[in-house]
């Protein structure tokens, strides 16, 4: 049996599309079907036609996503390495041909959107992108033909709702040296490092790209605060 990884996230959002079509769009369309057999004679009803049709594609459509919840896997986002590309790794690369530069999010098969800059971990760029390292040169058989990408950087992290819980509950020894109402800052949260900071939102998120722009604005004016702050009694390495 194959298996669907996916975020806690996705998931959600699996459940929640199985009962909208089933809540909302079923319904509707059992009373589209009502409404076209009441005109009579059925046979020459394009109404009824049409209505039958979606239903078989709403129930076709249901049944797959079904399908991908009962084979779903949970990633245990506390457990991917952050030294390396992984599922879940945000990472800007250059083609060394052109000078493009790309960013995408290596995310599985449920969760892809080119729109949103999210790929599949079975496309061959992520494929060729998996388990390197920022300054990496790979190289991606494509349908177009070989391409070579350079590595020129990596975000790679459990989701920030998880960091926040291990931070909380003491798994990530710090000091939360500010907050207001929008956000919270945290000292020593790498303790092989004194100095860093990290600052997070009070608002829930997965990840920092999930940010709308305007807090992702407010958030870095309040981190050079903190940091100018601190570094008035103690070294601030990196926020």
């Amino acid at each position: 049996m194959a298996y669907n990884y996916m975020t806690q996230a996705g998931y959600d959002k699996l459940i929640a599309e199985i009962n909208e079509l089933e809540s909302v769009h079923r319904p509707e369309i059992s009373r589209q079907i009502a409404e076209a057999r009441d005109k009579g004679d059925l046979s020459e009803n394009a109404e009824y036609d049409a209505a039958k049709e979606a239903q078989g594609l709403l129930e076709g459509k249901i049944a797959q996503l079904k399908a991908q919840v009962a084979n779903a896997r949970i990633i245990d986002e506390s457990k991917i390495s952050t030294d390396s590309i992984q599922i879940l790794s945000k990472v800007t690369i250059r083609n060394t041909k052109t000078g493009a530069e790309l960013t995408y999010t290596l995310v599985s098969d449920t969760e892809a959107n080119l729109k949103e800059k999210k790929i599949s971990v079975n496309t061959p760029i992520a494929k060729g992108l998996m388990g390197r390292k920022v300054g990496d040169v790979v190289e991606v058989q494509t349908p177009g033909g070989l391409l070579n990408f350079e590595i020129l950087n990596l975000i790679s992290f459990c989701s920030m709702a998880t960091l926040f819980t291990r931070i909380i509950e003491g798994e990530i020894p710090s000091y939360r040296v500010a907050e207001d109402a929008e956000f919270y800052a945290f000292l020593d949260i790498n303790p092989v490092q004194p100095g860093h900071t990290l600052v997070v939102p009070r608002q829930e998120v997965d990840y920092v790209f999930d940010i709308e722009d305007d807090l992702l604005g407010r958030m870095m004016v309040f981190a050079k605060q903190v940091a100018r702050q601190i570094q008035t009694v103690t070294k601030c390495r990196k926020v």
